[in-house]
């Protein structure tokens, strides 16, 4: 059994939005700064200093013999950084500019032509480092304007303006300031994508239970250029609905684990003591049980899951019954399953039933809609579950979640709450047999599927998978 410290803050449930992107073809001229070799740089700063010189004086200064103050003086020429009149050496007009006050001696300006394919995201205008990637199940920001309709224009100044960090993220320069952009001289806008950026939510118990969301983790201060996509991040975030905490998904909480341990942590006010809750469950620990804080597919939580179902699938005798089925029946509300993690915990069930192939095959995969989320969208989910179902009307309330690896393992979670604005998600994950009794037979899996109304069906062909999509 997992055991938490609450003192810390604890992420209860994960995020993914799907940033819309461009990318575009850029053609630049850039220049850059370098330093001269030393003999003409002090030739020059010489010059600078005196205006004037002639070429026996620059040779004496200097120690050079007569042919290699010529030599010297002749490339110096070929550059235009210097003029001659007679015998004497003057700074040809150019080389002027070459001086910076701050260095306090000449630096050269190459000009180098670069050609870069970037994607930009469309709200807040800036380059994308990360690789291109498309989930259904995400949060989808949207844009101001028509997507179709961004002109090369967009590209065009969101690079002018984000120059430096271009330099440090994509071409990994250390001392940046040595480049400057002259020109962009070609835009060419192609294909329209998205980007997947995660976010958290993390339980506060102190002084008193609060959720923290953390939308936008980046490093430095980039306050101000990502403005606009953490402001698009949490109107999404604060528009995510999540099912009503009841005393009825409790009381069935408890018949479908059996347990007593939700009860006895109610206080008079109406809200869960999470940690005494966690003392109930400790207090009954047993082999093949495990308690879970946050949603299912939390990385601690899928972590504790698979190694329950791999430790039930490796102790199987031979000859036991086939695993063949996931089915997972979500909770109402748009915030289910809007998150990568959930493509990653279907990633773990499928990789331990092909470790276990020649007895236990391919596992299929089911999700089951409850009624309320009709018009929901649930169909973003068809990349996810090889099927899905949107279960008759009353089959059980939104506040629960019910995932059921038929035969080997189960998690049971229920929505309580633990402050008034403050909910979370909390259960067990068990492989005991009873346990998955107790299940199959309150849930009545054939009963359900003769009632259910089917919403897409894969079967026939490999697993669903979520592959990366740009569009």
């Amino acid at each position: 059994m997992t055991d938490f410290d609450l003192s810390q803050d604890t992420c209860v449930r994960t995020f993914g939005f799907n940033v819309p992107c461009r990318r575009f073809a850029l053609a630049a001229k850039v220049t850059r700064d370098r330093r001269m070799p030393l003999v003409d740089e002090f030739v020059l700063r010489a010059l600078k200093l005196t205006g004037e010189l002639t070429i026996a004086r620059l040779a004496g200064f200097f120690g050079f013999s007569a042919p290699e103050v010529q030599t010297v003086i002749a490339d110096l020429a070929s550059r235009s950084l210097v003029t001659l009149q007679g015998e004497n050496v003057r700074l040809h007009p150019s080389a002027h500019e070459m001086f910076r006050t701050s260095q306090g001696g000449p630096t050269v300006l190459e000009v180098e032509s670069w050609v870069e394919i970037l994607w930009f995201d469309l709200i807040s205008g800036n380059m994308i480092a990360k690789r291109i990637r498309h989930g259904k199940n995400l949060v989808e920001l949207q844009t101001s304007g028509s997507r179709v309709s961004v002109p090369a224009e967009f590209a065009r100044t969101a690079f002018e303006e984000n120059f430096r960090d271009y330099l440090k993220v994509f071409r990994k320069i250390n001392n940046p300031d040595i480049y400057n952009l002259y020109a962009v001289t070609d835009v060419q806008p192609s294909q329209y994508g998205f980007i997947a950026l995660a976010g958290r939510e993390d339980l506060v118990l102190r002084p008193e239970p609060k959720l923290l969301p953390s939308l936008l983790e980046t490093e430095g201060d980039p306050v101000q250029r990502l403005r606009k996509l953490n402001e698009a991040m949490r109107q999404a975030y604060e528009g995510l609905t999540h099912p009503e905490p009841s005393a009825a998904a409790r009381g069935e909480y408890a018949k479908l684990t059996q347990s007593t341990s939700l009860q006895a942590s109610m206080q008079s006010n109406g809200y869960v003591d999470l940690e005494r809750w966690l003392q109930e469950e400790r207090a009954v620990r047993s082999a093949g049980v495990e308690t879970l804080v946050g949603v299912a597919y939390l990385e601690r939580n899928r972590q504790s899951f698979r190694r329950l179902f791999e430790t039930k699938l490796s102790s199987q005798a031979e000859g036991s019954g086939p695993v063949s089925e996931l089915v997972w029946i979500c909770s109402g509300g748009s915030s289910w399953g809007a998150s990568d993690d959930l493509r990653a915990m279907l990633a773990d069930v499928r990789a331990a039933a092909r470790a276990t192939r020649e007895r236990h095959g391919p596992i299929r995969t089911t999700l089951v809609v409850p009624a309320t989320e009709r018009g929901s969208r649930p169909r973003r989910f068809n990349r996810l579950f090889d099927q899905g179902l949107l279960a008759p009307a009353g089959y059980l309330t939104p506040a629960l979640e019910v995932i059921l690896l038929r035969g080997i393992a189960a998690i049971v979670l229920v929505w309580v709450p633990l402050s008034e604005s403050c909910a979370i998600w909390i259960g067990r994950a068990t492989t005991r047999a009873e346990d998955l009794s107790t299940l199959e037979m309150r849930l009545d899996w054939k009963q359900l599927q003769s009632q259910a109304e089917r919403l897409w069906s894969n079967m026939g062909s490999r697993p669903a998978v979520d592959r990366p999509e740009v569009i």
